[in-house]
């Protein structure tokens, strides 16, 4: 009878205490549909799947060249030789300013955009072949760090984005998915909201329970390069502290695995390439210029890292390979190659770089891999080879430690060819006889 007794006392104490938080999460928890709701002040007071560790509301203002005063540097906006205006915030502060159809008269301090390599990794979707549609915001005025505080991979689903202030909300993502190795961070920038009494709310789902994690009211009006961080269990305004991890994975593919990830998910370090065996379909990591002699033995390849450019040497040959997905049901898809020089943005010529330009015809529901076969002259400098309507991929001329502006380059070509959302489903699988070079150059 005692021993009943315990029973019945242990079984009520599980409905009052469930074991969901014996990890050290706390929150004030509802019940739904979808399984148990946790809504949590972002805080450090309580163990989260994934935080928010920092935020930048208003950053610096863009500081016009060193050496030249705002009458010198209007002469030139006016010749259109500068994209911006100067004009003068604070005693010696010229900065850059932009005139707009809401304020035609006052020139409005434009500010930094950053351009970040670490963006996190949303997956949004996958492609008829299994392959995932992976979204990064890399650029932007405005950002903010997740971060996963366990020493073990966090996964989470349905993974949406709110802002708040008093009489105003943003929406942002829906249904994305994100992995965090253990103790990494990454960012997500944009031009997301005001930088007044904001708060930052995201919602996602993890181990059958559903997140909402949200900030504590956040104001930046100070124009400069502090941010809100989270230190401990408040939050601070303050100056942007060193990141405590490189953001590269530690954790092997297999490992990976074994944690639960989906091996389509699987984070290679920065410059390789995700590919799958042929014997098992198991992921793996190898340099770039390895997935085309493997591709040809049957293995098979995600996509390829974004910012990557595409290295040719003068006097040789090389291949893309390029899969394509027309999901439409009726329509077939023809797609035009072409190659523009990076400098002049006009067509190119046959007399530096050398491009079959036969119309491809990807019949409607199938997918299908096409090979663009490139030979370089006695040429150097950077080139786009157009797959899409107004989809490009940036080919570099010349040797592997040849010295260019890459950045600017490839910043400046895409400004003047600004693509809207397109239908048209590829990735990048393979090259053969071509290289790769990481450049950070936006999203």
């Amino acid at each position: 009878m005692k021993t009943l007794h315990l029973a019945i006392i242990a079984i009520i104490l599980y409905a009052i205490f469930p074991l969901d938080n014996v990890s050290g999460l706390e929150a004030d928890s509802t019940n739904t549909t979808q399984g148990q709701t946790n809504v949590i002040e972002n805080n450090g007071r309580q163990i989260l799947p994934i935080e928010i560790s920092r935020v930048e509301l208003n950053d610096s203002y863009q500081s016009i060249s060193p050496g030249i005063s705002c009458q010198q540097w209007n002469a030139m906006a006016d010749q259109r030789l500068v994209p911006y205006y100067c004009t003068q915030v604070a005693p010696r502060q010229e900065v850059e300013c932009g005139y707009s159809m809401v304020y035609p008269r006052l020139c409005v301090p434009v500010h930094v955009t950053y351009n970040f390599t670490d963006a996190c990794p949303f997956y949004s979707e996958f492609l008829p072949d299994g392959s995932p549609v992976i979204e990064k915001f890399s650029r932007g005025t405005q950002w903010f760090v997740l971060y996963n505080p366990h020493p073990a991979p966090a996964s989470v689903a349905n993974f949406s984005l709110d802002w708040y202030s008093k009489g105003f909300q943003e929406h942002n993502f829906d249904n994305f998915s994100l992995t965090l190795l253990p103790h990494e961070r990454c960012t997500v920038a944009g031009q997301f909201a005001p930088s007044d009494n904001v708060t930052l709310q995201v919602q996602y789902d993890y181990q059958g329970s559903h997140f909402l994690v949200k900030t504590p009211q956040l104001t930046d009006d100070f124009h400069d390069s502090r941010i809100w961080a989270l230190n401990g269990t408040s939050w601070s305004l303050a100056a942007p502290a060193p990141a405590a991890n490189s953001n590269q994975p530690a954790l092997s593919p297999l490992s990976q695995t074994r944690y639960g990830i989906d091996p389509r998910h699987v984070r290679c370090q920065q410059g390789l390439q995700l590919v799958f065996k042929a014997e098992d379909g198991s992921p793996a990591c190898v340099l770039p210029q390895d997935v085309g002699p493997l591709y040809l033995r049957g293995w098979s390849g995600g996509p390829f890292p974004q910012n990557v450019v595409f290295v040719i040497k003068p006097h040789s040959s090389g291949q893309i390979l390029v899969k394509f997905a027309n999901t439409s049901p009726e329509t077939d898809l023809v797609l035009y190659p072409k190659l523009y020089d990076g400098f002049t943005k006009n067509q190119l010529d046959s007399s530096q770089l050398i491009l079959d330009e036969t119309p491809i015809t990807i019949p409607h529901d199938e997918t299908r891999i096409i090979t663009y076969n490139l030979v370089a002259k006695n040429t150097s400098g950077m080139y786009w080879l157009k797959v899409a309507p107004c989809r490009f991929i940036p080919i570099y001329v010349e040797g592997f430690n040849s010295k260019i502006h890459y950045q600017s380059d490839i910043q400046d070509f895409l400004a003047v060819y600004h693509c809207p959302s397109s239908g048209v489903q590829y990735h990048i699988v393979a090259t053969i006889g071509i290289g790769t070079k990481f450049v950070p150059y936006g999203s």
